[in-house]
């Protein structure tokens, strides 16, 4: 599946780079996602799953894959 998004994103020109680690775990800091990251996207995970619980034809949400973007970068720079 990982590979269909990819090729999909390449195709209009938008390649979707690779993490540079591995998120199965190993040596080295862990991946780390602000507060508002996280809300975008149990927000989205919540539209979702609440509407598979309702008996509505069609699904608000009829495709298999949806794509949240999020910042490239988180920077943490104070602001002067």
């Amino acid at each position: 599946m990982r590979r269909a998004i990819e090729n999909w994103c390449a195709e209009r020109g938008k390649p979707i780079e690779r993490a540079a680690n591995d998120y199965g775990g190993g040596p080295g800091a862990p991946a780390i996602a602000d507060d508002a990251d996280v809300a975008v996207i149990a927000a989205h995970a919540t539209r979702v799953a609440i509407d598979m619980l309702i008996p509505r034809d069609p699904s608000t949400f009829p495709n298999s894959v949806y794509m949240v973007g999020l910042a490239k970068t988180l920077d943490f720079r104070p602001a002067l």
